[in-house]
């Protein structure tokens, strides 16, 4: 469509005739002022001109345009002024008048002479006269003494009435425009004593030349401005400057150059215009990976680039997109004014989950899926890898609320400050008090937190908190205690030897105490498999780390040296380092509110006692060195000991502010695993465990968190340890998870269920005898269920440990706490024999052809006999129809329940043996995920 111009009566249109003619077209500013004198120029009512309004350069006059560069431009602040406008458009120009010159024109002058009226002639002499004069007058005025032509002349005669005087020659000044007096007529007036040379022809020309000359210099002052403006005006221009001050990375330089022909001339503040799409990227663009950038062209360049709370603004989603939830953010300002108590404190924490870089048509949208985008719009340049999610948690009660996610790719330290200073700021403007900032243990968080005013290295002292940004109130920072322990695994693994102030800590005790187990077949009631102890291909697996580094693990490597075993001589250093890890997580994992010892909520009465044992562990930790002597703090694995670190100097300087307003603390408010279970329901919500798509990741989020919320799952990487609930964004209410209850039991307040174990033996040695005396009270427990004889029931326990297999009881003095069953020495001879004659029968180790309940009853009654090995007495002949006695029915029960537990773990075993060394578990997503 041709382009025409938009003045009154002009019908030029931007074609190949009118650029031969040369008539250039120009459009509107964008400015507002000088839109305005434009729009106001063109005269026509209720005229708003567009982005592509124009008028031509015939209504401009020649010194508007700058035409020195190969472009014909308009110069700064011009504005239209020639058009042909029809009369009543037109404006009345009305010429003032002096007063003088209005009298002149009611009294037209006359002639003095005593001559008759002769218009003609008298007018002509009088010009001529004037001239005259005026010259000699002039000549007069410039000498001080009569000239001799002069003096020759008469001098003119008074009137009649005035007496004739000789004088000296006056000073006059006669004015161009009077008429020289004639005779008779009334003397001139004195003036004063100067005039003009004799010619203002030279002076008028000097005065034009150097008006020209001036102009001339004025046009050349106006190009070089406007080329400096112009050289200014696009962002291409100052990337060098902000290249030279080191304001911007490679990657971020990569990002501008995209907007390198963008105009830089953004409205104001107090301007009504609205910002461009271009301009709101760019200015988000650069907000969020380059804010020292940012501030730089805001502050000193002075630059209307937008506040940081219009970036928050512009971040918000509505529709559960990329971005800060404004629904979700409601709905805690609402339940925050119902109950402050409970979500007026929460604790803030962001992690990012791996989804597939896959590009995808969204059928919804209508567009392809699957880019970076920071809540700005999607970046089309690059495909993401991870969705950043940020979550609420109640500190208080159980509760928790994902408020934000974004798509990425990688993100730096600032960009993560931003998005965290804009996430502290919409929970404060919702009426929210963040307490605490929860991540992982990564190089880059620590950079962040740098950046927000932190102090997290040994080159100073610990600084574990930055001011609020909107309330200067300190915000702590921890770091995820399950993300630590596995720090400390694979550290440990990895230097094989450290040193501490009680001695040298060896993994090679972990791996010995699993070649053991394995050859003896029972393990000492803890958890590490082959999997725990070759974790190389899985060392971000939480679960794995936990069962390695656990208090069971140090148990039991403690009986190994009290049983005598030689390889375990120098283990109590690894023991204690063990249980100085496991005692800080249990502290930071604290969930129940009645619970006790190490997994007691954090009061005022035991903070005096955990205080004195976080000065133990903080000097423990940082003594703490590799081999050859350089301490682990200032390793390249420095995060393993430096966020306990941190964790200890947080707990220290925040839980006594929390005990002021609440009775006791739950550390396990303070951990990822909420937001690690919200993975896993993503994760599993498409009927797969795998990492979703954008579009799988945003249509699973907005389904969880809009119509049911989040309900927590036994798979995957974290397990549910609580009763947390989601909230969901429609409907609000926390329902309580209802409790099972329990088959009647006399031990229903304690524990009944043990660690899963590995039982296969090939021989009955010292480690065999106290795992079968540990079993057979797991048995026990079993059996009591299902015994309705009370005679029976109290045969088959004991108070203390029976002086016939002392020796056996020595790994269940270890782990008694209080809560393990003590088996009678009866329970633990059938429980032994039954192990006997499985490895007599048949090879355990193979699934194929196991012996069944009934034949290991059988082998075990014949083995035991008719003795009295539980001490019945009498009452062991007594049966209801002589078919069987108690004794023999105590032997079937605990042989079947032994049996049962047997093959389960049979089949486990047999199972991780034809898995080991799968080349799909090993690298599961390398195959799921190949060829992207």
């Amino acid at each position: 469509m041709p382009d025409f111009c938009a003045a009154y009566g002009c019908s030029n249109k931007r074609c190949l005739e009118t650029r031969k003619r040369g008539i250039t077209f120009h459009v509107f500013p964008k400015s507002g002022e000088r839109r305005r004198q434009w729009e106001t120029a063109l005269r026509r009512k209720d005229f708003v001109a567009s982005s592509r309004t124009m008028l031509c350069s015939e209504h401009f006059i020649s010194k508007d345009f700058d035409r020195t560069g190969q472009t014909v431009r308009l110069r700064a602040d011009v504005v239209p002024t020639v058009f042909n406008f029809p009369a009543h458009l037109q404006k009345s120009i009305s010429k003032k008048k002096s007063a003088t010159s209005r009298k002149s024109k009611d009294n037209p002058a006359v002639d003095l002479s005593q001559d008759g009226p002769q218009p003609d002639s008298v007018q002509t002499k009088k010009a001529a006269t004037s001239r005259r004069s005026k010259d000699n007058l002039a000549l007069d005025l410039s000498q001080d003494g009569p000239q001799p032509d002069q003096a020759k002349k008469p001098r003119t005669k008074a009137t009649s009435t005035q007496p004739a005087a000789v004088a000296p020659k006056p000073v006059v000044f006669v004015d161009s425009c009077d008429h020289i007096p004639a005779s008779g007529s009334r003397p001139l007036k004195v003036d004063h004593p100067y005039t003009l040379p004799p010619s203002s022809g030279g002076l008028k020309r000097k005065m034009v030349e150097a008006e020209s000359r001036m102009a001339e210099l004025g046009k050349k002052l106006c190009s070089a401005t406007d080329r400096e403006r112009r050289s200014t005006k696009y962002l291409k221009c100052m990337i060098s400057e902000l290249r030279q001050k080191n304001l911007v990375t490679d990657e971020l330089e990569q990002k501008l150059e995209l907007y390198s022909d963008l105009d830089l001339e953004f409205p104001g503040e107090e301007s009504t215009e609205q910002y461009s799409t271009r301009q709101r990227e760019f200015a988000l663009t650069l907000h969020l990976h380059g804010p020292q950038a940012y501030k730089y062209l805001r502050d000193e360049m002075k630059l209307p680039l937008p506040h940081p709370h219009t970036h928050q603004r512009w971040l918000q989603s509505v529709d559960c997109g990329p971005g800060f939830n404004t629904h979700l953010l409601r709905v805690l300002e609402e339940k925050a004014k119902k109950d402050p108590d409970n979500y007026s404190r929460v604790c803030l924490m962001f992690d990012t989950m791996a989804i597939r870089r896959q590009m995808v048509y969204d059928n919804r949208t209508q567009s392809m899926r699957g880019f970076v985008d920071l809540g700005d719009g999607p970046d089309e340049e690059t495909v993401a890898s991870e969705a950043l999610v940020f979550m609420v948690n109640g500190v208080t009660r159980h509760w928790k609320a994902p408020i934000a996610y974004f798509f990425t790719r990688t993100l730096t330290p600032s960009t993560q400050k931003v998005l965290i200073e804009h996430a502290l700021v919409s929970l404060h403007e919702h009426g929210i008090q963040v307490v605490s900032l929860v991540m992982d243990g990564h190089a880059s968080n620590v950079s962040m937190c740098s950046l927000l005013g932190c102090q997290l290295k040994m080159d100073g002292p610990l600084v574990t908190h930055f001011p609020h940004p909107s309330t200067n109130k300190h915000v702590y920072i921890l770091m995820d205690p399950c993300h630590l322990l596995r720090l400390v695994q694979n550290m440990m693994q990895a230097y094989s030897v450290l040193s501490s102030p009680d001695g040298l800590i060896r993994w090679k005790f972990i791996a010995l105490l699993h070649d053991v187990q394995q050859n003896e077949g029972l393990h000492a009631a803890n958890e590490p498999n082959h999997k725990d102890v070759n974790f190389q291909s899985q060392k971000m697996k939480v679960s794995l780390a936990a069962q390695t580094l656990s208090r069971s693990v140090a148990t039991a490597l403690r009986f190994m040296k009290e049983a005598g075993y030689v390889d375990f001589t120098d283990c109590l250093s690894t023991v204690k380092f063990i249980e100085m890890i496991d005692r800080l997580i249990d502290i930071q994992n604290s969930r129940n509110p009645v619970g006790r010892s190490t997994k007691a909520p954090l009061s005022l009465e035991n903070w005096e006692d955990t205080l004195t044992f976080f000065r133990q562990a903080k000097d423990y930790l940082q003594a703490l060195a590799t081999q050859d002597g350089t301490t682990i703090c200032h390793t390249k694995r420095y995060l393993s000991v430096m966020g306990f670190l941190i964790n200890i100097q947080t707990l220290t300087d925040m839980v006594p502010e929390l005990l002021q307003v609440q009775k006791y603390v739950l550390t396990y408010h303070f951990s990822l695993d909420h937001l690690q279970l919200l993975f896993n329901s993503i994760r599993a919500y498409g009927g797969w465990n795998n990492n979703p798509n954008v579009v799988q990741f945003e249509a699973t989020f907005r389904h969880l968190m809009v119509c049911c919320g989040v309900q927590p799952s036994d798979r995957g990487n974290v397990v549910s340890l609580d009763q947390t609930a989601c909230l969901s964004s429609l409907d609000t209410a926390v329902t309580p998870i209802e409790d099972k209850e329990d088959t009647q039991c006399p031990f229903e307040d304690v524990s009944s269920v043990i660690a899963d174990q590995s039982y296969i033996t090939s021989g009955l040695g010292k480690l065999s005898e106290n795992v079968i005396a540990y079993i057979a009270g797991w048995v026990v427990r079993k059996v009591m269920v299902k015994l309705d004889c009370d005679v029976c029931r109290n045969k088959i326990v004991s108070t203390a440990a029976p002086t016939t297999f002392e020796r056996s009881y020595h790994l269940l003095h270890l782990r008694n706490k209080g809560g393990l069953v003590i088996p009678s020495e009866g329970v633990f001879k059938v429980v032994k024999a039954a192990e006997r004659c499985l490895h007599q029968s048949t090879d355990v180790q193979l699934a194929s052809h196991q012996i069944n309940a009934a034949h290991l009853v059988l082998l075990v009654k014949a083995h035991v006999g008719a003795e009295d090995i539980f001490c019945l007495g009498n009452h062991m002949f007594e049966s209801q129809y002589g078919i069987d006695n108690h004794h023999y029915r105590l032997i079937s029960l605990l042989v079947s329940v032994f049996h049962k537990l047997r093959q389960h773990h049979i089949a486990r075993l047999h199972t991780q043996q034809m898995l080991m060394g799968n080349i799909r578990k090993k690298a599961g997503k390398a195959v799921l995920f190949i060829g992207q």
